[in-house]
């Protein structure tokens, strides 16, 4: 993975989505990275976008990557890391905490910051788009 993820982040440009921290390889993408673009909805806004996205995955048995599929037995488990409606509302504030942190004591100074906190916000950053 680090081996790919290094020759991903060293081409002319790049895009990732996520923060990458839990596999590993933050510490080579975040320093290649010029812009941060950070969806930083109310809880509201995100967890009706997870419940909907989730029971619609489930119900039309849509492939997420490599063959995974949301299964209605996750919808039930207690367990965030096998629920996802759970895992959206037990880290959105760990994330939030630390982004700002980051932001906060310069760790992500070299980045452009584009923080979209309303769903309004992006919408206009999208309809800016080159």
């Amino acid at each position: 993975m680090r081996s790919l993820v290094t020759e991903f982040v060293d081409q002319e440009s790049w895009v990732v989505d996520g923060n990458y921290t839990s596999l590993g390889v933050a510490d080579l993408v975040w320093p290649c990275a010029d812009t941060l673009v950070w969806l930083d909805l109310p809880r509201r806004v995100v967890m009706r976008q997870v419940i909907s996205r989730t029971i619609r995955r489930v119900s039309t048995g849509e492939e997420l990557w490599n063959g995974n599929r949301e299964r209605w037995s996750n919808l039930v488990d207690p367990r965030p890391d096998r629920n996802i409606i759970l895992w959206a509302w037990t880290r959105q504030a760990h994330y939030k905490r630390s982004y700002e942190e980051r932001l906060g004591n310069g760790s992500w100074s070299h980045l452009d910051v584009i923080r979209l906190r309303t769903s309004g916000e992006v919408r206009s950053f999208l309809a800016h788009l080159d």
